[in-house]
């Protein structure tokens, strides 16, 4: 009887061990877009665009938990974008992918932002994007200027829970974004716009257990021309 219960328990085991490691490996397909100033098909330049793949779990199941990739790019001329494929990526099976895989996250100085996520959840271990192809329209600030500080804080908000805490620290990840809302954020603030502005300082100061560096986001966030 001793016997047969050992034999039970490896095989379910096992059976845990080989679902948490189907489970914590993942590959992607590349992603190209474009991004245009709302109501025309003008290409918006030197829009800072991330891809997230985030592992998400925890109290309620959708909490940021990590992350298995995070790449930054920027639109060119024509307000074109793209992030290769990758994998096989191994993450630690403390969350899984649910729908931000990847989330899409757009920013320009005078610009509404925007988040995109997938709409479903997959299962596959290759992930896609929902905006493979697609094109992104921002909108200008000056068409709802009396909002534009509002979506630029909120915005700050979402960077600050999915790359500081509980996001697992990865600021170091989004170097250009960070320095770009900080200067948006200097600017608001000097407008008297925005009181609780996005800034390197605020983030250093609210997460130390981040050991955040403000001088390297500086040295690395300023785009090659």
């Amino acid at each position: 009887m001793r016997r047969i219960v050992i034999i039970v328990l490896v095989a379910l085991g096992t059976t845990v061990l080989a679902w948490e490691t189907a489970e914590s490996f993942y590959f992607a397909k590349p992603i190209a877009g474009r991004v245009v100033e709302w109501g025309t098909s003008t290409g918006l330049q030197d829009v800072t665009v991330v891809a997230d793949w985030q592992l998400q779990g925890g109290l309620g199941g959708f909490g940021p938990r990590g992350h298995v990739v995070i790449l930054e790019t920027k639109t060119d001329a024509d307000g074109r974008f793209a992030f290769p494929g990758w994998g096989p990526r191994f993450a630690l099976p403390r969350g899984r992918l649910i729908n931000r895989d990847p989330m899409l996250l757009f920013f320009r100085a005078g610009y509404f932002p925007r988040e995109l996520l997938n709409r479903d959840e997959s299962n596959s271990w290759v992930r896609t994007s929902d905006w493979d192809g697609a094109t992104v329209s921002m909108e200008p600030a000056s068409r709802r200027p009396d909002q534009y500080a509002d979506a630029v804080q909120n915005f700050g908000g979402t960077v600050d829970v999915s790359f500081f805490h509980p996001g697992g620290c990865a600021w170091r990840k989004i170097p250009h974004l960070l320095l770009a809302l900080d200067r948006e954020g200097e600017a608001l603030s000097r407008q008297q716009r925005l009181s609780d502005n996005p800034s390197l300082a605020s983030w250093g100061r609210v997460h130390p257990e981040c050991h955040f560096d403000e001088d390297q986001v500086r040295r690395n966030g300023e785009w090659a021309r």
